[in-house]
């Protein structure tokens, strides 16, 4: 059951395990595939929380990647809220990045 590796998955990303987070998102989104009865919500759900996972170890582009992959699935506030989150820290951090202060001055 799809709902079983999402919310191991969310045991994992609340001790801070990200990389078996994302893993049992895989899991998660596989079994969800394969097996009949798909469910939009709860995959977007999973692939979702594999973005968060992505954005907590600084993967910016992949975790945008894949709330887009969640969107398609479920196109609800939340996941678009964390989108946006995730543009709005990624636009800061680039911005910051291009400041130069020996040019500045």
């Amino acid at each position: 059951e799809l709902t079983y590796y999402t919310n191991l998955a969310a045991c994992y990303f609340e001790l801070s395990e990200c990389d078996k987070c994302i893993e049992q998102c895989d899991v998660a989104i596989k079994t969800g595939r394969e097996t009949g009865g798909y469910d939009y919500v709860k995959m977007g759900k999973a692939i979702a929380r594999k973005a968060n996972a992505l954005f907590k170890l600084g993967k910016l582009d992949e975790s945008l990647e894949a709330y887009d992959e969640a969107m398609l699935e479920d196109r609800s506030y939340t996941i678009k809220e964390a989108r946006k989150k995730v543009e709005k820290f990624k636009k800061e951090r680039d911005e910051k990045a291009y400041i130069n202060p020996e040019i500045a001055e």
